[in-house]
């Protein structure tokens, strides 16, 4: 996903947001003891999400879901309460920022993903820390057991993920933090797709809402070579849900696409360029579009090998596959040497030995499809890789984290969480 700065705003700016946001709104919280007393912990405050009602009690951890409407929870947020609560008297506060906070815009573009950010719409982010809680301490990883009235979870991770984020747990690293998270989706429009197709590149708008695209266009500006300093620009109107064709002749070296409401404000984006490295995806004939990939060079999400079999040639093509599944997605092409030439490869169980590498050295499991096409006459393997299911990411190969960097597979470096 693209990630936009957008400016700071103070704690009143958000709430107001949170009123206009799209409902329901689901109120999760935690807080855990400090000492004898319970203390205000978490707190997610998630657009357009339904929840079942909870409110559990565990010995050192209380957690608490509900939907809220709009209106209902800017004024919660606003006056830095939970709500009421039948096990503490005057129920649970926390202290609104007196600050600024930072927040982000969102977008679904196939890039890296942002900390408990989800690419599935558009939308508004911010993170604040409710301040200094040095007494506060939570085992991440230690079972959560209330007796028989409260659900078991083989970790208070588990029981956060679910209940109060909404995410998988491995989307929870690190040790337990304090926070407080809004995440409003805009459900009005997004890019869902970008291809090329016979000279013209070809942008896939989807709503969420009945006429969600009213008012809205796309804005794109585009260049065929890196080295041009003038840009091409159009502007489409949108008026219905579907595809919004620009006519570039070629695969523009560079492009920018936005999606915009009336007033011009930005909803959603989609990009690329050699720096970024994705491209839009390539329709057609599988022989057209390899004819398209051999000249390209390899970039984000396009990889050459010249031929598999040997031990450090099927690792290195296993890593790139993982590395493709944790990002974007990507292309890899079999019988094409690092410089683009085609040399072809074949087997007579080429198919079987290509899912067995993958299979074989994978946890996921990775969805993969294998094609077989020719160049010039001669065989070329063609092996496409889906951007993985976010709920089994990050994907590893023989026990590594893989990501693609600036075209080139790398082992993701892990990185030291405090608490």
């Amino acid at each position: 996903m693209g990630i936009i700065t957008l400016p700071a705003e103070d704690w009143g700016r958000v709430a107001e947001r949170i009123r206009n946001a799209d409902g329901p709104i689901a109120w999760c919280w935690a807080a855990a003891h400090a000492g004898a007393d319970w203390k205000f912990a978490l707190l997610t405050v998630r657009g357009a999400t339904r929840v079942a009602r909870n409110f559990l009690t565990y010995p050192n951890l209380m957690i608490s879901t509900q939907e809220l409407s709009p209106a209902a929870a800017a004024k919660r947020f606003a006056t830095g309460t939970t709500g009421p609560l039948p096990a503490v008297k005057g129920g649970m506060h926390f202290t609104p920022l007196q600050g600024l906070t930072n927040p982000f815009w969102m977008t679904t573009e196939p890039e890296h993903r942002y900390r408990l950010a989800l690419p599935d719409w558009p939308h508004y982010y911010v993170n604040s820390n409710p301040g200094p809680m040095s007494n506060l301490y939570v085992g991440m990883d230690d079972p959560l057991l209330g007796g028989s009235q409260f659900p078991y979870y083989p970790s208070v991770r588990a029981a956060l993920a679910e209940l109060v984020y909404g995410v998988s747990p491995a989307e929870l690293q690190g040790a337990f933090n304090p926070e407080i998270l809004v995440r409003l989706p805009d459900l009005r429009a997004k890019i869902e797709g970008v291809a090329f197709k016979e000279g013209t590149v070809q942008v896939t708008v989807a709503e969420g809402k009945a006429s969600g695209v009213a008012g809205c266009s796309l804005r794109a500006a585009w260049r065929l070579e890196q080295g041009q300093i003038v840009w091409t620009m159009r502007d489409l109107r949108i008026k219905k849900p579907g595809t919004v064709t620009f006519e570039t002749g070629d695969v523009p070296a560079e492009m920018s696409i936005v999606l915009v409401d009336a007033s011009d404000a930005l909803i959603d984006r989609y990009r690329w360029s050699e720096a970024l490295g994705q491209r839009p995806e390539l329709l057609g004939p599988l022989s057209a579009r390899l004819a398209r990939w051999v000249t390209e060079g390899e970039h984000e999400q396009l990889e050459y090998k010249q031929e598999l079999g040997q031990e450090k040639v099927n690792h290195s093509f296993a890593d790139t596959v993982t590395a493709f599944a944790n990002g974007g997605g990507g292309i890899v092409l079999i019988g094409v040497t690092d410089d683009m030439t085609v040399v072809g490869w074949d087997r007579g169980n080429a198919k079987d030995q290509i899912v067995d590498i993958i299979r074989n050295r994978t946890t996921g499991p990775i969805d993969i499809d294998v094609e077989k096409t020719s160049y010039d006459g001669k065989p070329v393997w063609v092996v496409t890789v889906p951007p993985g299911d976010p709920e089994l990411r990050p994907y590893r190969c023989a026990g590594r984290v893989m990501i693609r960097t600036h075209g080139s597979t790398q082992r993701q470096r892990r990185t030291r969480s405090g608490g």
